[in-house]
């Protein structure tokens, strides 16, 4: 199972922000969420969205925050780190994306918090030209990607071929082997 805690950054919940009028989105119910799972002991995944508006403190408070639930229940079995990509239809269609460097860095920062036993995500779809910066920042899970289901958060991204991607991460184990 899983949920994205997403951002506890209380400037996204006031006029303006990315999740003002959306209670669904509020923190105290996405973390007592991640609290019921650890507590009934259900395997969770869960992230953070990056790109929103938070700063990167927010994002290290918001991954510690994580990594303590983890440390109490240990029922946390993947960190996804998901770069914002602004759709056209939205309130946020002019809104400014991430950069890779961002990318890159809230990644390093989720492998270190969480050490290497923990499986840290970024979608392959959103960042596709740039597998082996991921991977040297900390990722070691593409995710959930079908062959049959599209990305419902970014259906415009499709999800890369298994197969392919299989190939380029196969390359780039070979290529760190070398090192």
């Amino acid at each position: 199972m899983g949920m994205m805690l997403e951002s506890t950054a209380p400037a996204l919940y006031e006029p303006g922000g990315a999740h003002y009028g959306s209670p669904d989105k509020l923190p105290e119910a996405r973390l007592q969420t991640l609290r019921n799972a650890g507590e009934a002991n259900v395997p969770f995944t869960t992230g953070i969205l990056i790109g929103i508006g938070e700063t990167r403190e927010q994002r290290l408070n918001d991954l510690l925050t994580i990594r303590d639930l983890h440390e109490t229940y240990g029922h946390i079995q993947e960190i996804i780190i998901q770069n914002f990509r602004a759709k056209p239809t939205t309130r946020m269609a002019n809104a400014p994306e991430p950069d890779l460097d961002d990318l890159l860095w809230t990644i390093a920062c989720a492998r270190l918090i969480f050490g290497l036993e923990m499986n840290i995500q970024a979608p392959p779809n959103l960042s596709p030209s740039v597998y082996p910066q991921l991977v040297s920042a900390g990722l070691n899970d593409w995710g959930g990607i079908s062959p049959v289901t599209p990305d419902h958060v970014n259906p415009e991204a499709a999800w890369p071929e298994i197969d392919t991607l299989a190939d380029r991460t196969q390359k780039l184990v070979k290529l760190s082997s070398r090192d």
